[in-house]
């Protein structure tokens, strides 16, 4: 039986990658040699991994799961190749070639609606992965999670906080700094004049991280699948999406998922 081989364009913490570090694991659990290839270094040690530099596709029985990394027009020698997209925006599809994908999985059906792409596809949601909450007792704090930057809108959800919550509750910032223009314009000043505003940076435990909070305020521009309102609804937590862009995503279980994705992969 033929391998597969996921390539991320991206492999530093983001939705994406987490995305296929779950799917490598689910796969490899069943007993899919699964590789997950990326060019940074945050991923190898949460799955079956290596650098993108070390990936070798000159198995014909192999399938190869691209994401994020340019395409040639042309067929590879492989089984199949499937796009899978995790973007709208950063990732318009209409601007790449697709004379090499045989089929894109999509995340949701609004974010492939969106693209508008007459190619064969199919949508299976990300797995979601969070383990139970540790007791009803307030934490007096709340989480603003994903990267720093203007697609996800941090100081809005910052303000929103602010504003929203009882003056001793603490804003904590899950993630990266991702567009060091944007941070320093517009979340610096609200860290420097809010004693209570932290950035805590990424928590690889989720359940840990979510075990910190009480709530999650959210103002991204859009979200192809909206991952952290998952998240929280499995941790019973409320999830403030400031502008509703996670709304349209769909949960599925795990073996529902894992069944789609071997339909899909032809193993």
């Amino acid at each position: 039986m033929g391998k597969v081989r996921i390539l991320s364009g991206w492999s530093n913490p983001g939705g994406s990658t987490v995305a296929f570090i779950n799917l490598t694991n689910l796969l490899n659990k069943a007993g899919i040699d699964t590789t997950f290839y990326g060019p940074h270094k945050w991923h190898l040690d949460k799955c079956r991994s290596e650098h993108s530099s070390r990936l070798d596709i000159s198995d014909h029985e192999d399938v190869l799961i691209a994401h994020y990394v340019p395409l040639k027009d042309n067929k590879f020698p492989l089984k199949k190749v499937i796009l899978s997209c995790h973007e709208t925006i950063l990732y318009p599809l209409k601007d790449y070639p697709m004379g090499g994908v045989d089929v894109i999985h999509y995340v949701s059906n609004w974010q492939r609606e969106w693209h508008g792409v007459d190619h064969p596809s199919e949508v299976i949601p990300n797995i979601i992965s969070v383990g139970e909450r540790k007791g009803s007792h307030k934490r007096g704090a709340v989480g603003i999670i994903g990267s720093i930057d203007s697609h996800k809108q941090t100081a809005l959800a910052i303000q929103s906080a602010l504003e929203s919550e009882p003056k001793d509750t603490r804003i904590l910032i899950f993630g990266s700094v991702t567009s060091e223009e944007y941070y320093q314009e517009h979340v610096k000043p609200l860290i420097k004049n809010n004693k209570r505003v932290k950035i805590v940076g990424k928590y690889d435990d989720k359940t840990v991280m979510y075990n910190m909070i009480d709530s999650v305020y959210h103002a991204s521009r859009a979200e192809t699948y909206g991952l952290v309102r998952h998240e929280c609804e499995q941790h019973g937590i409320p999830f403030n999406d400031l502008f509703g862009s996670s709304k349209h995503s769909e949960y599925w279980e795990e073996d529902r998922i894992l069944e789609s994705w071997k339909t899909l992969l032809e193993l």
